[in-house]
């Protein structure tokens, strides 16, 4: 009876390690100066892995939050601050349009043999003077509440 308490108690606490481990997450933020002729905003990513907002002012806020299938926390704060995650600004004067884009020349992360699935989401907080926001799917989005 003994031995078959010790080994539920070390299959709870490898599982629970197992899932602690197994999932990383951490949120970044990114700060673009936004230049009063630009109106408009190209984001090359799904609409499904944007948010966006207005504020007051003339700079863009770019909350970025990563999830790693695996690895651990360590490697996620190196692999933000090496700015893996932040997105490549491009700006048109002549279009009155800016590009963010992420780094598709990222390679793939392997730990222990395994590939590691990243998902990256964005809240974007664009200056109330942007008309719309267009992401890589298409999608426009124009006419946004102000998050006061």
């Amino acid at each position: 009876m003994k031995n078959l308490f010790l080994f539920t108690l070390t299959t709870f606490f490898v599982v629970v390690t197992q899932v602690v481990v197994a999932q990383s997450s951490k949120k970044t933020a990114q700060l673009v100066v936004l230049d009063k002729s630009i109106n408009k905003i190209k984001i090359d990513v799904p609409s499904n892995q944007i948010e966006i907002l207005h504020i007051k002012g003339s700079r863009i806020n770019i909350e970025t939050t990563v999830k790693l299938s695996s690895g651990s926390l360590a490697q996620l704060e190196y692999m933000t601050k090496s700015g893996r995650y932040d997105l490549d600004v491009a700006t048109n004067k002549v279009t009155s349009t800016m590009l963010l884009s992420p780094n598709y020349n990222n390679k793939v992360i392997i730990v222990r043999g395994e590939e590691i699935k990243e998902t990256v989401t964005y809240t974007i907080y664009v200056p109330d003077h942007v008309l719309f926001v267009e992401t890589s799917d298409g999608e426009q989005i124009d006419g946004l509440s102000s998050n006061q």
